[in-house]
C-alpha cells in the first residue's frame, strides 16, 4: 500500500525583542524567531524596516532583507538598522516580516513602533533630502 502525505509547510514567526527607541539612537534591532510546521520546505521571509514621521505620515521602507527559515526547531534572527556615520535615527521605526506558506497563504507581522528623538535638528536620518539604507 502506498500512502501520500498532504502535509503543507507553514511558517510560524514571532517577534521576541521589539525595537527600542530613545534619545540619540544610532541603531535599532528587532529579534524574531520562526519555525516550520507540517513539512520541511524552506520558507523565505522578507524583512523590512519602515519609517514614518511622528504623525504616522510619509511611511517608507528604508531597508529590506530576506531570511530563510530551515527547521522545525525555533530559530532566532535579528535585524538591525543603523544611521549613517555621524547621524542619529529620528522619528518612528518598525519592522514588518512577510512570508508565504507552501500552499500560498500570505502572512505579515509587524513590530511595535520605536520613537527616536534627538537633542538638535542636525545629523538626523532620514533627513529632508530623503535617503535610504539598503542591504
Amino acid at each position: 500500500m502506498v500512502t501520500c502525505s498532504n502535509s503543507v509547510t507553514r511558517l510560524v514567526v514571532e517577534i521576541v525583542s521589539q525595537p527600542q527607541g530613545g534619545l540619540n539612537v544610532e541603531e535599532l534591532g528587532c529579534t524574531m524567531r520562526g519555525r516550520l510546521e507540517g513539512g520541511d520546505e524552506h520558507v523565505e521571509t522578507i524583512i523590512e524596516w519602515w519609517w514614518s514621521d511622528t504623525l504616522g505620515q510619509d511611511e517608507q521602507v528604508l531597508k529590506q532583507e530576506t531570511h530563510t527559515f530551515l527547521s522545525d526547531e525555533w530559530e532566532q534572527y535579528t535585524t538591525i538598522i543603523e544611521a549613517p556615520t555621524y547621524f542619529y535615527l529620528f522619528q518612528l521605526f518598525w519592522v514588518k516580516a512577510k512570508w508565504q506558506d507552501e500552499d500560498g497563504t500570505e502572512h505579515e507581522i509587524e513590530s511595535d513602533k520605536a520613537y527616536c528623538k534627538i537633542l538638535t535638528a542636525q545629523n538626523v536620518f532620514p533627513h529632508a533630502g530623503g535617503g535610504s539604507i539598503s542591504q
